[in-house]
């Protein structure tokens, strides 16, 4: 039912209180708009349920990782996945996935379970943004994701080539020890045969 003229100019000047409210009280930009904010509150509002299930996520990909990470570093993750989203969704700054993106490759968590986090999020945004809001909101959150992304396959390549440098030349080593030891050892074979002039 459309609302009348009157009304409808009272709920745009309440929304525009909650957002300079919510703008004083969290520090929020200017820039930011109700849609925005609904999407955060939800986030905030549900935030025990998301930390559980993000941790299960991680906790089930746990074997995969490419190191082993202690397990108070593991319960880490699902927080600093919701502290990111959020921040994201309040500056729209892409040092913000940029950098979790780099941790997470460094780190060596495999990206089976960040594109799980990922489906799992997506999904929560469908399910709590108002139909009229959905494209603003997925939008934002494909380029959260598309920037995140980016940045852990190029930190994950530069971490296998490293650690490929660093294996090669510690094998490379091994390989010259173990020659010298071999050059040594056929020397003491060849004086021990020599016959004695007595």
């Amino acid at each position: 039912m459309e609302q009348p003229g009157l009304l409808r100019g009272y709920t745009k000047k309440i929304d525009l209180c909650i957002i300079t409210f919510k703008q004083m009280l969290f520090k929020i930009p200017e820039n930011i708009n109700i849609i925005t904010l609904n999407i955060i509150d939800k986030v905030k509002d549900n935030q025990s349920r998301l930390l559980a299930d993000i941790n299960d996520i991680v906790l089930s990909h746990v074997f995969e990782n490419r190191y082993t990470l202690h397990p108070r570093k593991l319960r880490k993750i699902a927080e600093e996945e919701l502290e990111s989203l959020t921040a994201f969704l309040v500056k729209q700054e892409e040092d913000i996935p940029s950098e979790l993106g780099k941790a997470r490759a460094i780190s060596g968590i495999k990206d089976a379970a960040l594109l799980d986090i990922f489906e799992y999020i997506y999904n929560f945004l469908l399910d709590n943004t108002e139909k009229s809001s959905v494209k603003t909101i997925l939008d934002l959150f494909y380029r959260y994701e598309k920037i995140y992304i980016i940045n852990y396959n190029n930190a994950a390549e530069k971490k296998l080539l490293s650690d490929q440098e660093q294996l090669r030349q510690a094998l490379s080593s091994a390989f010259n020890r173990d020659r010298k030891s071999t050059r040594l050892n056929s020397s003491h074979t060849d004086i021990s045969r020599m016959p004695s002039s007595a």
